[in-house]
């Protein structure tokens, strides 16, 4: 059984495309960097569903203006079925074929447990979290000789 927050370090980013007009560059460029730089979580992939031959005609072309890893990453797959034979069935949307819940019921989720009296009680709690300054080492010798209290062990400036 799954523990109640697990967390993975790697993401496929799995998006069903209908037409051309779909695609959104922009944004796939915003959810890859706040994936990389905001979770420092890896993509293993991008997967597109379409059946359309325009789609992946599109992916051939903007393959060839890429590094050999990064293309080998982003895929054009025809039906969401296609996607078991990459992702198990337990880590895929319920609308995928998969076991796990949607983006909506998961938004939904989230919302509950932000809004609970528990969490609301811990925000408040934290908020008058701060530090006790009675209990700081008073090391006046780094103070005054060097200028910085503690110890540095490498100190590299630029």
């Amino acid at each position: 059984m799954a523990a109640a927050h697990q967390h993975y370090h790697w993401a496929g980013i799995i998006e069903e495309l209908k037409n051309l007009a779909c695609l959104n560059c922009i944004s796939h460029k915003q959810v890859t960097c706040s994936f990389q730089d905001g979770y420092g979580i890896r993509i293993k992939g991008i997967y597109l569903i379409s059946s359309s031959k325009t789609i992946d005609a599109l992916v051939k072309i903007v393959k060839q203006f890429i590094s050999a890893k990064i293309a080998q990453r982003i895929n054009v797959v025809k039906s969401p079925e296609s996607l078991h034979e990459v992702f198990p069935k337990c880590l895929l949307p319920k609308y995928l074929g998969g076991e796990q819940k949607s983006m909506l019921e998961l938004f939904d989720e989230n919302i509950e447990e932000l809004s609970s009296e528990s969490h609301i009680l811990h925000m408040m709690e934290m908020r008058h979290a701060c530090t006790d300054e009675n209990l700081r080492r008073n090391n006046k010798c780094n103070e005054e000789y060097l200028g910085l209290p503690g110890s540095f062990r490498i100190l590299s400036v630029d």
